[in-house]
C-alpha cells in the first residue's frame, strides 16, 4: 500500500501526508488525515463538519474507511494549507441524544430492538428477551450495547461497506483472509484465562475479519493502522470467538427510576400500562406489570384495591436492570367541576371512591359510605350517632335473632303503615288511618300468667 495512492472522497489534494485508523468493538471508528490543500479551498474544507460530510477513503479501489467528517482545522501558510480532518463511523450519529422508552413485548429478540435504531448484522444465536427492555436516558449507542451485552456480545461499527450498518457479535462463519505477520506478542489474561496476540502487519484488514495464525482461527476486535511515506503499518488484537464477549453493562441511573404512565388495561393483580415517555403502546405487546398493593399476602388476604384504566401510574425500576419492574401508587389528576365540591380540600378527610360514585369518606368526626347518588348511606359519628338511610328500601335479615335495645326510646314511624309480623303466628298492624290491629291465634292484653 502506498500513500501516493490515497484518495478521499470530499476533498481535492494531491498530497495526503499521514493516514491513521483507529476502531474497536464497543467503540467509534476514527480516520484521522493531513493533507495538503489549495488556500482557495480551505474555508469551503473547513465547513465540511458542520455538514457531517460523508467521506470515504480508498486505495487503489480499496476501501478503507467510509464514514462522515467529525472535525475539519486548517492552517494556512503562504503558498498552501494544510488541512487536519478528523472522520468517524457512521455509529457517531448514534451517540448524538440521550433518550428514554420501553420496548414492552417480551417476545422480541436483541437482534430486532437493536434494529429499530440501525441497520444490524446480528450474528450469534438469539432468543426472545422474556422482559420489558428500557432505554433510560441512554443514547442509541449506549443502549444497543447494553441490549447486545445481556447476551454476552459485543457491538461494532462497519467502517468499510455501510457506514450504517452495525454488527453485533463475531461472525464465525466468516473464510479466512490472508495476513502477513511481521511480528508479534502474547498478552495472557489470567483473570478470563484466555490469551490475546497482538498482530504487527503491512496487510489492511477490519474489526470482525477471521484470520488463521499458529493453527488458530483469530478474529479481529482491534486495530490501530497508520499510514506515511514510510508505508502502512498496522497493529492488530486478535483472540479466538469464544473470548470475544461481554459482561452484561449494568445501568446504575436505572436503579431507583419511575415512569409516569397511563392504565390501559387491568388483570388480577396486573397492569398494562402505556408510559409516558412512548408515543404509542400497542394493547397487544404491553408488558403486565405487577401491580404493589399497600398489603397482601400469599393466603390472599390483604388489600386488593386496583386502579383503574385511564388512571395514572408510576412505574419504578428497584435495579440496574429492566426485571423486576412494577407499577405503583396511582398518581392523581383529579380537577373538581365547577361547583362541585372539592373532594381534596381538606387534608384532614381521607376518602376512597370508584368510578360509579360508590364512596367511603373518614373525616376527623365521621366516618360516611354512599352506595352512590346517595341513595343508601350509612353514617357513623364520634358523638354516638348512627344513621342508616335508602331512598328505596333498607333491610335487616338474621337467621336468628335481630335486637333493638335503648336504655330510653325506641321510636318508629312511617307515613302509611307499619307492619310487625311473626311469620304466620302473629301481626301487629298501625296503619294510616289510625287503626291497630292485633291479629293471631291468641291475642293477650293486659294479661298475666299464671
Amino acid at each position: 500500500m502506498e500513500i501516493g495512492k490515497l484518495h478521499v472522497s470530499c476533498i481535492d489534494t494531491d498530497t495526503i501526508l499521514d493516514m491513521n485508523i483507529t476502531a474497536g468493538i464497543n467503540r467509534h471508528a476514527v480516520l484521522k488525515l493531513t493533507c495538503i490543500i489549495d488556500c482557495d479551498n480551505a474555508r469551503r474544507f473547513v465547513l465540511l463538519a458542520q455538514t457531517e460530510e460523508p467521506l470515504i477513503l480508498t486505495e487503489s479501489g480499496t476501501v478503507l474507511f467510509n464514514g462522515f467528517v467529525e472535525k475539519a482545522d486548517c492552517k494556512v501558510q503562504k503558498d498552501y494549507a494544510l488541512l487536519e480532518l478528523t472522520a468517524m463511523s457512521g455509529s457517531v450519529r448514534l451517540n448524538k441524544e440521550k433518550k428514554t422508552m420501553s420496548y414492552q413485548d417480551i417476545t422480541q429478540t436483541c437482534e430486532q430492538i437493536i434494529s429499530t435504531k440501525t441497520s444490524c448484522m446480528y450474528y450469534p444465536q438469539d432468543k426472545p428477551m422474556g422482559t420489558i427492555a428500557l432505554q433510560y436516558m441512554e443514547t442509541d449507542w449506549e443502549f444497543i450495547q447494553r441490549i447486545a451485552s445481556k447476551n454476552g456480545q459485543c457491538i461494532y461499527p462497519n467502517m468499510t461497506k455501510n457506514p450504517g450498518l452495525t454488527e453485533c457479535g463475531i461472525n464465525t462463519a466468516a473464510p479466512e483472509k490472508d495476513i502477513c505477520v511481521l511480528g508479534e506478542s502474547i498478552i495472557k489474561d489470567t483473570e478470563k484465562e484466555c490469551v490475546t496476540y497482538l498482530l504487527e502487519s503491512d496487510t489492511f484488514l477490519t474489526i470482525g475479519d477471521a484470520v488463521r495464525h499458529r493453527g488458530q482461527k483469530l478474529y479481529l476486535y482491534e486495530l490501530s493502522c497508520s499510514m506515511d511515506k514510510a508505508g502502512f503499518h498496522a497493529i492488530y488484537k486478535a483472540a479466538p470467538a469464544e473470548n470475544i464477549t461481554r459482561e452484561p453493562v449494568e445501568l446504575y441511573d436505572m436503579a431507583g427510576a419511575a415512569l409516569e404512565g397511563k392504565i390501559i388495561a387491568v388483570q388480577g393483580e396486573k397492569v398494562k400500562v402505556h408510559l409516558n415517555v412512548d408515543a404509542v403502546q400497542p394493547l397487544d405487546t404491553a408488558y403486565w406489570f405487577p401491580f404493589s398493593t399497600m398489603q397482601s399476602s400469599s393466603d390472599g388476604s390483604g388489600w386488593y384495591y386496583m386502579p383503574e384504566e385511564g388512571d395514572c401510574v408510576k412505574v419504578c425500576i428497584p435495579g440496574w436492570e429492566e426485571t423486576g419492574a412494577f407499577a405503583v401508587s396511582a398518581v392523581s389528576t383529579y380537577t373538581g367541576a365547577d361547583g362541585a365540591e372539592d373532594m381534596m380540600s381538606d387534608t384532614n378527610t381521607k376518602y376512597m371512591r370508584n368510578p360509579s360514585g360508590k364512596e367511603m369518606k373518614l373525616t376527623p368526626d365521621s366516618i360516611r359510605a354512599d352506595g352512590g347518588g346517595s341513595a343508601s348511606l350509612i353514617n357513623m359519628n364520634t358523638a354516638g350517632n348512627v344513621s342508616l338511610v335508602a331512598k328505596t328500601k333498607l333491610q335487616l335479615t338474621a337467621e336468628e335473632t335481630i335486637q333493638l335495645m335503648a336504655e330510653e326510646n325506641i321510636e318508629m314511624q312511617a307515613s302509611k303503615i307499619i307492619d310487625i309480623k311473626a311469620d304466620t303466628t302473629g301481626e301487629l298492624l298501625l296503619n294510616e288511618e289510625g287503626e291497630i290491629r292485633q291479629l293471631g291465634g291468641q291475642v293477650n292484653i293486659n294479661s298475666e300468667e299464671e
